[in-house]
This record gives structure tokens, C-alpha cells and sequence, in this order.
């Protein structure tokens, strides 16, 4: 009797110290899991900070980069619109029949080539225009461009700022007639433009000197300064939401249908939400949603 007694109460006993060492270990694990969530969110929230610093450098550091890149490339323009020889070669030119083939072929434009296609060699420009007053191309490195106002319709307020007298430079553009490329010329490649005013011997402004910028080298390069990382990225954007940098991500893009073989990024990829994650197969994004303008 008294063992069959006994049996129970040490059972109880035995069920008592498991719940004890149970509760124990719960009091312990459960400020140790506090602590290890809190140190983790910690470790997140310090991340996340880190990473929007740095962004923020990276934008601050691409910004400054870029406004001292174009204020020196306004200051070349205007420092070479001041030469004697280009200013008489200019104001000569100005007096030739406004027909394409009277201008193309004038002693002065030959003297504007002589003067100007150095200056192009030696920047890397991709070309230059010389506009009278009235946005009629006068003098040019391409033919195709001589008699036309196309810079007038393609970057007005440039042209208007260059003949106020102050020197300029635009966003990109799809050019309205071919450029020569490496790989030929084709139509509604991305060109930028940087301008500066041509003076007469009184003061007044009597033309304006353009140089075209290859915005996939020139303006890709300043911004691209401020990359980093494996899969950092970092572009311009117009208004348009269009980008007129170029992408690290080209082949991607094309991979994925967004660009066609061999076109570049810069005014055919939109900054917008496709709604779909198109590098898992999710389709070709429709109208609205693409990043691309067809």
C-alpha cells in the first residue's frame, strides 16, 4: 500500500521539475529571442540608413558632377565663338543666299571647317552647326543640316538663350537627320547640343555656334561617375520620365524586349512600373505600363 502510493507521488514530482525546467527555459529563450529581434531590426534600420547615405552622396556627387561639366562645357563654346577668325568667317557666311547649295558651297563655310572640325576632333564633339538669327543652319560638318532650322525645332529655348547672349546647353534629343555613328549613319539617334552666342564687332549677337554632344559617351560618362556596387545604377531623366543616360543594363533590356538589337537606352526606356517582373518570364509590358515608347 505504501509503494502503490509512492509511485504516483514521485510521478507528480517528476512532472513538477519538467514543467519547472520548461518555465525556466522559457523566461530565458524569450528575452534572448527580444534581444536577438531587436538587435536585428537594429542591424536592418542601420542598413537602411547606410544605404540612403549613400545614396543621397551618390546623387549629391552626380548633381555637382554634372553642373561643372556643363559649365565648362559652356565655357568652351563661348571662349571659341570669340575668335576674330571664326567671328569674320561667321559674319561673311551670314551674307551668302540663304539656298543649301549657295551655302554649302561658299569660301566662308570652307573657312568655318577649317576653324571648327579641330576643335571637334580634338573634344570628341560629334559635329557643328552655326545658326543665323533666324535658326537657319549656315554652316555645319554635315551637309544634310545646311539650309534647315531643325535646331530651332528641336531645341527652341536653346537657340533663344544662345541669341539673349547666354551660353546654353539642352537635354537630349532624337536627331531629325542621320549621324554618323561607328557603326553607320541611322535615323533618331540621341543628340545634345551646347551653344554659345557668335558677336559682331559691335557687341550685338549675330549667330550662334553649336557643338553636338554624343549624349551614350559624353553625359553617360560624368553621370556614370557616380556608380557603385555590382548592380548599382545611376542615369538622368528628362521630364518625359525618359532616360537620357545610357544603362548598364542594355543587354537585360534587350533580352527582355525592351530595347531592340543595337539601340541604346537613352530615350527609349521610360521610368515607369511594368507591373510585371519581366526577368521572370512575366510578358512583354503593355501600352502605359512599358518603359519603352514604340
Amino acid at each position: 500500500m505504501t509503494l502503490a502510493m509512492a509511485l504516483p507521488t514521485q510521478e507528480k514530482g517528476l512532472g513538477w521539475r519538467r514543467h519547472r525546467t520548461a518555465l525556466l527555459l522559457l523566461v530565458f529563450l524569450v528575452p534572448v529571442a527580444l534581444a536577438a529581434w531587436w538587435t536585428l531590426r537594429r542591424i536592418e534600420l542601420l542598413h537602411r540608413q547606410h544605404l540612403q547615405d549613400a545614396l543621397t552622396a551618390v546623387v549629391a556627387v552626380s548633381h555637382e558632377g554634372l553642373q561643372l561639366w556643363a559649365e565648362d562645357k559652356k565655357a568652351d563654346v563661348a571662349s571659341w565663338a570669340q575668335s576674330e577668325h571664326l567671328r569674320q568667317a561667321v559674319v561673311a557666311q551670314l551674307e551668302v543666299p540663304r539656298t543649301a547649295e549657295s551655302l554649302k558651297s561658299s569660301p566662308p563655310t570652307e573657312r568655318i571647317r577649317r576653324l571648327l572640325l579641330p576643335l571637334v576632333r580634338l573634344h570628341e564633339y560629334s559635329g557643328y552647326v552655326v545658326l543665323a538669327p533666324d535658326g537657319t543652319a549656315i554652316a555645319s560638318d554635315l551637309d544634310a543640316a545646311i539650309g534647315l532650322k531643325t535646331m530651332l525645332m528641336l531645341d527652341p529655348a536653346l537657340v533663344e538663350a544662345a541669341l539673349r547672349g547666354e551660353p546654353q546647353i539642352g537635354s537630349p534629343h532624337r536627331s531629325m537627320i542621320p549621324l554618323r555613328t561607328v557603326t553607320g549613319s541611322r535615323q533618331e539617334q540621341p543628340t545634345q547640343f551646347v551653344a554659345a552666342p557668335v558677336r559682331g564687332s559691335e557687341g550685338s549677337v549675330v549667330a550662334v555656334l553649336v557643338f553636338r554632344l554624343a549624349p551614350e559617351r559624353d553625359l553617360t560618362r560624368v553621370v556614370q561617375l557616380g556608380r557603385f556596387g555590382r548592380t548599382g545604377e545611376t542615369y538622368a531623366f528628362n521630364r518625359r520620365a525618359q532616360m537620357v543616360t545610357s544603362s548598364r543594363f542594355e543587354d537585360e533590356m534587350r533580352a527582355v524586349g525592351l530595347l531592340r538589337p543595337g539601340e541604346n537606352s537613352i530615350l527609349n526606356i521610360e521610368l515607369r512600373d511594368p507591373e510585371t517582373d519581366l526577368t521572370e518570364g512575366g510578358g512583354r509590358p503593355g501600352p502605359g505600363l512599358t518603359s519603352r515608347s514604340r
